[in-house]
């Protein structure tokens, strides 16, 4: 007589009850795992979404929304409402993924382990953008994090990157030379380079309020500069009021007619080169320009741009190989049981954090 399975048996009744308790009624094991918090009275620890038993917090939204904002220059306060439960969920999104590549690429690990040298440049990197040790320190204090705990992030942020690297290089068809070649002839109109000065200036402005008339100044510059008495850069170097370019005789490099005012642009064309104009009066104040050199727009040969082209190509495909890897990893994350978990409630009332945070 063979002995019955008990074993199985156990394995499988297990099994079962932590399926229903996930996938049916949402028992103690679910709200432990979506819920690991519930019991801390902290409003800045509230989850606003639950990703493989790791917590996206109402803090951590709130800060990437900051961070959002800024890098694109917008306010928050001039966006509709529609924008900003539209920017919430992008935001909270982008954190979603981030935390479910991780998750999978601690399940799987990296094939090969990352070195301690790019680590250790990525927080050089970070510590250099600010002004002494004590500047930094303030930073990690704001947001309530130890230098090793930063290096920690830092290094498990670069191995998530080298993990997606793995696993999307089997997606990656090269870029041929003739796929650069035709998106250059199919594309030549928008690479246009359009006509392009480099020029000098010595700039007084018109918003000062110790000197509200200007007029006999002007003058006695404009009268100096006429009779060649003295050189352009030696003027410039004293009594220029433009920071960035007197130093260097107010030499404001090459630009196109989209960097500088219209009506500075103006008078650089209607100007013969290597001469000193006359006194240029704009929105911003008085300028003595010379003109060194003029080039006329055109179109770029191939050979100047197909570097480009093919950076810009490869860039596009690995867009999409991470994109499609991300869905991927999204399907899984939600069959047969589901591990994203989010607080509609507490993503709705999430502003973005100040940035003193």
């Amino acid at each position: 007589m063979e002995r019955f399975p008990w074993r199985f048996a156990v394995y499988l009744i297990a099994g079962l009850y932590l399926f229903a308790d996930m996938a049916v009624w949402q028992g103690p094991v679910h709200q432990r795992l979506t819920r690991p918090w519930a019991d801390v009275d902290n409003a800045e620890a509230e989850q606003a979404a639950m990703v493989y038993g790791r917590p996206v917090t109402r803090l951590e939204l709130a800060e990437a929304l900051r961070d959002y904002l800024w890098k694109r220059g917008e306010n928050w306060e001039q966006l509709s409402e529609s924008a900003r439960k539209a920017t919430r969920w992008l935001v909270l999104e982008n954190l979603v993924n981030d935390r479910i590549i991780r998750a999978f690429r601690v399940m799987n690990r990296l094939q090969k382990p990352l070195p301690d040298e790019p680590v250790e440049r990525e927080v050089e990197m970070q510590r250099g953008q600010f002004v002494g040790a004590e500047a930094w320190v303030q930073r990690l204090t704001w947001q309530a994090r130890t230098e090793p705990e930063f290096e920690q992030e830092a290094r498990e942020a670069l191995e998530d990157g080298q993990w997606i690297e793995e696993k999307i290089r089997h997606r990656l068809a090269e870029v041929t030379e003739a796929q650069v070649r035709e998106w250059y002839d199919q594309n030549l109109g928008a690479l246009k380079v359009p006509e392009r000065y480099r020029a000098a200036h010595l700039y007084l402005t018109r918003h000062d309020e110790k000197k509200p008339d200007r007029r006999a100044e002007l003058a006695g510059w404009n009268q100096r500069l006429q009779l060649g008495q003295e050189s352009f850069e030696t003027l410039v170097k004293a009594a220029s009021e433009d920071e960035r370019t007197k130093l260097r005789g107010g030499d404001l490099g090459w630009f196109t007619a989209e960097r500088m005012p219209s009506d500075f642009i103006a008078a650089v064309r209607a100007q013969p080169m290597g001469t000193i104009g006359p006194l240029t009066s704009t929105k911003l104040g008085w300028h003595f320009i010379r003109v060194s050199e003029k080039a006329p727009a055109r179109f770029p040969s191939y050979d100047e741009v197909k570097a480009e082209i093919r950076a810009m190509l490869e860039d596009e495909r690995r867009l999409l190989a991470v994109q499609a890897l991300v869905t991927e990893l999204r399907e899984r994350s939600v069959r047969p049981t589901r591990f994203l978990h989010y607080e509609p409630a507490i993503i709705e009332s999430v502003e973005p954090a100040s940035r003193s945070t």
